[in-house]
């Protein structure tokens, strides 16, 4: 998923993207999201809504139309 801003859900907040990463289907690390083309990622710069879903270390964003989790060592709020 390439740097963007992205519609989202309108619920709060907006994560900006500090570090590319592989997006999961849940939030873990072993929840990678693949597609034919293998891994599918969340690149550096990207702007992402959070859906409002959120643990200690990972947040649910909507990155090219699903919602993804995303490490939050990886992002800072805007």
């Amino acid at each position: 998923m390439s740097p963007s801003a992205d519609a989202g859900t309108g619920k709060a907040p907006w994560f900006l993207i500090t570090k590319d990463m592989m997006a999961r289907t849940s939030p873990n690390f072993l929840a990678a999201k693949w597609t034919a083309q293998g891994p599918e990622m969340v690149y550096k710069g990207a702007v992402l809504n959070g859906t409002g879903k959120q643990t200690a270390h990972w947040a649910q964003v909507v990155a090219g139309g699903s919602r993804v989790w995303v490490l939050l060592e990886n992002t800072r709020p805007v």
